[in-house]
C-alpha cells in the first residue's frame, strides 16, 4: 500500500527528519504528516522504562550544563538516537529541532550528523519567547536556520517567523458541557492574573476548570476550586477542551505568537477568551468566537456563558505543520 504523500508540496525530494519535543503533545502537533514516506519524527524517549538509562542520558543532556560545559561521553548515544535507514537513500536532508528536544544541545550529535550528511540542513524552532542570549547565540552557531513562532522576537533576534502549528485529532464528543471555561498552564510569573480572571468567574457564578502548575504552597488560593501541581497528560487536555464552552489563554508580558491554547480553539470550534491582544491581526480572528481582555474586570462575561454552536475558524488546514515544512522548504530554495 502506497503511503499519501503532502497535498500541493514541493519538498517531495526531501526527507525531513523531526527530532522531537519532550512534551507529551509533541508528536500530536505533526499528526498531519506522520504518515507520509518523507517524514520521520523521532520520539524524545529512547529509554523509557530502564530508569538508570534514562538518568544518564538525561544528566548528558542537562541544558543548565551543555550551554557553557560540554559533557563528555555522549558520543555512545549516537546510533540509538538516529537509523541510516531514515534518510530512505535521498541526498537532501533537513534536520529539524524542537526547543523541548534534549538533542539540540548535544553540540557532538550535531556535529556528527554535519559530517555524515554534509549537504544536510538543521533546523531549530522556538516554542517559547527567548529570554537567553547565550542559547540563542548557540543554536545561531550550529544551525542553518532558527525559526520562532513571535513575531517580536523574530524582529528582535532577526531569525525566522513562522506562526505555531498544530495536527487535529480525533477525541470523544461530548453532549453536555462540563465548564464555561477552561485554563491549564504553568505559574510562569503569572499567577496573579489567572487569580484575578478566576475571581472576576467565581464571583459571577462562571464554572470554571483552573489546572495550574508550578505553584509554590504559599501562593496556593481557592485550593477547594482550582487544582494546583497535578500532572495532565495531553489527551486529557484534549478531553477538558472537548467538555468546555471556552478555552482561556493568559500569556507571559511580551508574548505575541500564537499559543497551544489558541491552536487548540481553532482545531476543536472552541471559544477563545485571551490577554493576547495582537490577535485581533491574525487571520484566523473572529470577534464572534474570540474575546480579549486586559485585566479581570474588563472581561466580557456573557460572551463566556453563551453557548456557541458549530464555531468553525475555517484555518485548520493553514495552521497544518504541512505549512512548516513547505516554509523550511522555500526557504532554503530562495
Amino acid at each position: 500500500m502506497c503511503l499519501p504523500i503532502l497535498d500541493n508540496l514541493r519538498f517531495l525530494i526531501v526527507n525531513f527528519i523531526v527530532f522531537g519535543s519532550i512534551a507529551d503533545y509533541g508528536q500530536i502537533r505533526f499528526n498531519d504528516v506522520l504518515d507520509n514516506w518523507n517524514f520521520i519524527y523521532i520520539e524524545p524517549y529512547i529509554y523509557k522504562t530502564n530508569i538508570l538509562k534514562r538518568a544518564i542520558h538525561d544528566f548528558h543532556h542537562s541544558k543548565e550544563i551543555n550551554i557553557y560545559f560540554e559533557i563528555p561521553f555522549k558520543k555512545w548515544w549516537f546510533n540509538q538516537y538516529y537509523d541510516e535507514k531514515y534518510a530512505n537513500g535521498k541526498e537532501k536532508l533537513c534536520f529539524i529541532f524542537e526547543e523541548y528536544s534534549k538533542l539540540p544541545r548535544n553540540k557532538e550529535f550535531i556535529i556528527y550528523l554535519k559530517r555524515k550528511y554534509p549537504q544536510a540542513k538543521f533546523v531549530f524552532s522556538f516554542s517559547n519567547i527567548i529570554h537567553d542570549m547565550n542559547r540563542l547565540n548557540y543554536y545561531k552557531k550550529h544551525f542553518d536556520m532558527i525559526i520562532t513562532f513571535d513575531k517580536g522576537d523574530a524582529e528582535k533576534y532577526s531569525i525566522k517567523y513562522f506562526p505555531s502549528y498544530y495536527s487535529k485529532i480525533d477525541i470523544d464528543r461530548v453532549v453536555d458541557t462540563k465548564s464555561d471555561i477552561f485554563f491549564v498552564g504553568k505559574n510562569k510569573e503569572r499567577l496573579s492574573t489567572i487569580l484575578h480572571v478566576f475571581e472576576k468567574f467565581n464571583q459571577n457564578g462562571i464554572v470554571c476548570d483552573f489546572n495550574i502548575s508550578e505553584v509554590n504552597e504559599l501562593d496556593k488560593k481557592y485550593e477547594s476550586d482550582i487544582i494546583y501541581n497535578r500532572y495532565l497528560s495531553y489527551l486529557n487536555v484534549l478531553e477538558k477542551v472537548n467538555e468546555t464552552n471556552c478555552i482561556l489563554e493568559v500569556l507571559k508580558d511580551g508574548q505575541t505568537g500564537t499559543s497551544l491554547r489558541s491552536l487548540e480553539a481553532i482545531a476543536y470550534g472552541k471559544k477563545l477568551l485571551t490577554n493576547n491582544g495582537t490577535v485581533i491581526n491574525e487571520p484566523w480572528y473572529n470577534p464572534d468566537f474570540v474575546s480579549v481582555f486586559s485585566n479581570a474586570e474588563d472581561i466580557d462575561l456573557e460572551f463566556v456563558r453563551n453557548s456557541n454552536v458549530n464555531i468553525d475558524y475555517n484555518y485548520i488546514q493553514e495552521i497544518s505543520p504541512k505549512k512548516l515544512l513547505q516554509f523550511i522548504e522555500d526557504q532554503f530554495q530562495n
